[in-house]
């Protein structure tokens, strides 16, 4: 219909508005008409009687219940755990023996092995070594 009467299917609906815009439309005759020709076709809709909504009862669980479900879920977790503790073991690799070697694919499709490093750096703490915050 108009956008001057959508104020009062809003009302009918049941959604808030702003009461002087409903007035104005209700001042109107015509908006009067289509007001009580909206709430005829609500009580067509509806056979007559108004919508009822029921909701399904909520049953309350028992503690059993509950404790069945929580047992449940511990068994599933800790068989999940020793699932992926057992894989975990047998997908590791060996230890290898000697350092793996690294090598580079040179452009022309050859291999290339790395140079050898000119200095290693080991870490190691001594009795100078102080922590601070901040990481200075």
């Amino acid at each position: 219909m108009d956008a001057e009467y959508d104020v009062i299917d809003a009302f009918v609906d049941g959604e808030s508005v702003d009461r002087d815009e409903l007035k104005r439309a209700l001042t109107d005759p015509a908006g009067r008409d289509y007001f009580v020709d909206i709430l005829d076709l609500r009580v067509l809709a509806n056979d007559g009687e108004p919508a009822v909504v029921t909701l399904p009862a909520v049953r309350r669980r028992s503690w059993r219940s509950s404790l069945a479900a929580a047992a449940a879920l511990v068994l599933c977790v800790a068989g999940a755990y020793s699932v992926g503790q057992r894989s975990a073991r047998s997908a590791s690799p060996p230890a290898p023996s000697t350092p793996p070697v690294v090598q580079r694919v040179v452009p022309g499709g050859g291999l290339m092995q790395a140079p050898e490093p000119t200095r290693i750096i080991r870490l190691e703490s001594d009795a100078k070594w102080t922590e601070t915050p901040g990481g200075k």
